[in-house]
């Protein structure tokens, strides 16, 4: 099993996905991206179908890791040419939330590569107002998700995605007042992790419980607060 992740999340939390039996990739930052994200898996690369996504210019400087993650799973490496910038939309080529059969996201600012994917595999793409759909979204399994954002919240409701809204805040991203739940975790098999403390959270309990009733286990990979790394990709 492999991890994809932040180059910069905490030690702590690494060693715990080792100690689990995770091979990790850390990815180098894309100096294109703002600063506290530029290594964020999220803002780098998009996975789907047998496609591993990425901007060209990001592929120059990371091309060890990625030539590494398409191996390990079997994928076709796609380079997109598009515009990519250190500000908002134009940093959210790849923030998409693949949710089962849709893919939740801000359709004017995503690659038109996923746009693409989405109607080969006939999936759904939900438009919503949120360009960081990926960061402010936890998936918990194919049809269920938790997000602090209200749009998110009311369009997955709207397509019949069991959702739990929670309190905004309370998730660190240093260099951005806040940063958010998706950012904090990532899913593989019956477990949610988060890195930091799940606990630390106001709504640990609901988020617990709402995991546990959708059969999957939650996993505290390090202390203190939850800590936005972009999400914690698996393969």
């Amino acid at each position: 099993m492999t991890a994809i992740t932040d180059i910069r999340m905490p030690a702590a939390c690494c060693a715990e996905l080792s100690r689990r039996g995770f091979d990790i990739i850390p990815l180098p930052p894309f100096p294109q991206l703002p600063t506290p994200v530029a290594s964020h898996p999220d803002m780098l690369i998009f996975i789907r179908n047998g496609v591993l996504l990425t901007h060209r210019d990001y592929y120059l400087l990371a091309q060890k890791e990625l030539d590494r993650i398409a191996s390990v799973a079997g994928l076709n490496l796609v380079l997109s040419d598009e515009t990519v910038a250190d500000k908002y939309p134009r940093d959210v080529l790849f923030n998409v939330a693949c949710v089962g059969t849709h893919i939740l996201g801000r359709k004017d600012a995503v690659s038109h590569h996923i746009l693409k994917i989405c109607s080969d595999t006939s999936s759904k793409f939900v438009d919503m107002r949120q360009g960081y759909a990926k960061c402010s979204t936890c998936i918990v399994d194919d049809n269920t998700i938790i997000t602090a954002d209200t749009g998110i919240a009311d369009a997955a409701r709207k397509h019949g995605i069991n959702t739990l809204k929670i309190t905004p805040g309370h998730v660190r991203l240093d260099g951005y007042d806040t940063g958010f739940i998706g950012g904090a975790s990532g899913c593989c098999g019956n477990t949610v992790y988060f890195c930091g403390n799940i606990d630390w959270h106001p709504d640990a309990v609901a988020i617990r419980t709402f995991c546990t009733e959708h059969g999957k286990n939650v996993v505290s990979l390090g202390d203190g607060d939850l800590l936005d790394v972009g999400t914690i990709f698996f393969l």
